[in-house]
């Protein structure tokens, strides 16, 4: 929040979800939805990718998703190292002359009724795109990573969930195994389903054993994914399966 209090395009910031409403729990995510002012609303995307760098917990972010963003906003979502391994953040935007959406929040400032002409804001040095190999790889590695958080999380909340969720990323992953010559990585027995619970978690564990390898040899080949998220997700996992053991 500090990085967006210092900058004027950001006028104001809530906090809505679970931790808005103040019934948040160890597998919440964030879900910060901030008023841009209009002018900058269409390019603040990049921007918040930034801040986000900047807080040195982020272990990868997402693409701007449309189905999820707000009227004339946006949406992305984030992955940082937290308390039990991993924290998203899901970051949704909207100018500040579109009415907000009915929901509870909590405000965590509100700068609205201040002038913003000629205000100024910190030029930030933003990571370059990726090229080649790594921007043909990031999205099939990146999807999937968020998908078996949020795979994770849906078992822990229900312990008889059928891991759909799970298969959501598998055509991007095995696109990217193909890509880096590694199509033998991955076979169908990795997508079998078991029945019960805790055997689920450990079915997740080898998908993400699976993905640490093609990481690796991503990195191998020139890209730059971060070492963090196999051992945060990990963790993870361990919370997760705390929770259907007892």
């Amino acid at each position: 929040m500090t990085f967006w209090l210092g900058d004027a395009r950001i006028r104001a910031a809530l906090l809505w979800g679970s931790f808005g409403r103040g019934n948040a729990d160890d597998l919440s995510d964030l879900d910060p939805w901030l008023l841009v002012a209009d002018d900058a609303a269409p390019s603040i995307e990049p921007v918040l990718r930034g801040y986000a760098e900047q807080t040195g917990s982020l272990i990868c972010g997402a693409e701007n998703i449309p189905q999820y963003a707000p009227p004339g906003g946006g949406y992305v979502g984030f992955l940082h190292e937290g308390r039990h391994g991993l924290l998203q953040v899901d970051c949704y935007w909207q100018p500040v002359s579109v009415a907000l959406p009915e929901a509870e929040y909590a405000v965590l400032f509100d700068r609205q009724a201040e002038s913003y002409a000629g205000q100024e804001y910190p030029e930030l040095t933003l990571a370059e795109e990726a090229q080649g190999l790594q921007a043909e790889v990031e999205h099939g590695l990146r999807f999937t990573w968020f998908m078996f958080s949020i795979t994770a999380k849906s078992l822990a909340r229900d312990p008889a969930s059928d891991l759909g969720l799970m298969f959501y990323p598998k055509p991007g992953l095995e696109a990217a195994a193909a890509r880096l010559g590694q199509a033998g990585v991955l076979t169908p027995e990795d997508w079998a389903v078991p029945e019960q619970p805790l055997e689920k978690v450990a079915r997740l564990r080898h998908l993400v054993s699976k993905t640490e390898q093609l990481r690796v040899i991503a990195n191998a080949q020139g890209c730059t994914f971060s070492s963090a998220y196999t051992p945060c997700l990990l963790r993870y996992l361990d919370m997760v399966e705390g929770i259907l053991s007892e």
